[in-house]
């Protein structure tokens, strides 16, 4: 459902950039938040603008500041390309020093239903520009949504899995599991709440405890 998982989320673009490599530290407990804004320009094109905000226990906070605009075309057959970019300013957990990045992207994401089953795959290839090197990155996530019918807005449950290849380590660096309720409080409204955990082999920390919401709201 968000802009950067999907944003599948995700989806949202969800998505943070990766600290500089550094001494774990542990673990950290920090809360996410996603607000998207859904635009439909033509019958198979579509535009996402977003913004995000991320905190932590015991660092500087916010952790991550973030706003991005995506364009998605339907490709038929279930499938859809994206472009688009991300803009973040992110805080060191040491110093709480910021930096800003910019992360330039494009997706292709394909889906297939299964009765009332949904499971939607998808493969996102990033810049991370504002750091040496400006590294290549490629996340490729598993999304499986399953409809409950109406218990008052709860309309859905999900789960994911993403993993993240980095190309100049050559070697796979992350992986985000996530389980999620999904609420319809109001007509083109979606509210997502979910649970998040992250294993990181290069972030200051080694494992990331993600209590999340996204709000997507889709224009006429």
């Amino acid at each position: 459902m968000r802009a950067v998982a999907l944003l599948g989320a995700a989806a949202m673009l969800g998505t943070a950039p990766p600290a500089a490599a550094a001494e774990h530290r542990g673990e950290d407990e920090q809360i996410w938040t996603e607000l998207d804004l859904a635009i439909p320009l033509s019958r198979t094109l579509s535009a996402t603008a977003f913004g995000a905000l991320r905190a932590g226990r015991d660092v500087p906070n916010p952790t991550l500041s973030a706003a991005g605009l995506t364009v998605e075309a339907d490709l038929g057959s279930g499938c859809s390309a994206s472009a688009g970019a991300l803009w973040a300013h992110v805080r060191s957990p040491v110093d709480g020093a910021g930096r800003d990045l910019a992360l330039p992207l494009v997706a292709l994401s394909c889906a297939l239903k299964r009765g009332p089953v949904r499971v939607a795959l998808r493969s996102r290839l990033e810049r991370i520009l504002g750091v040496p090197a400006g590294p290549w990155r490629e996340r490729t996530r598993l999304s499986v949504s399953v409809p409950i019918g109406r218990h008052g807005p709860l309309t859905a449950v999900s789960a994911s899995d993403e993993v993240f290849y980095d190309f100049t380590q050559h070697a796979f660096s992350r992986n985000r599991a996530q389980v999620g309720l999904v609420f319809t409080p109001a007509p083109r409204t979606q509210l997502e709440t979910y649970y998040l955990r992250q294993n990181d082999r290069t972030g200051r920390f080694s494992a990331l405890n993600v209590l999340g919401l996204a709000l997507r709201y889709i224009l006429r």
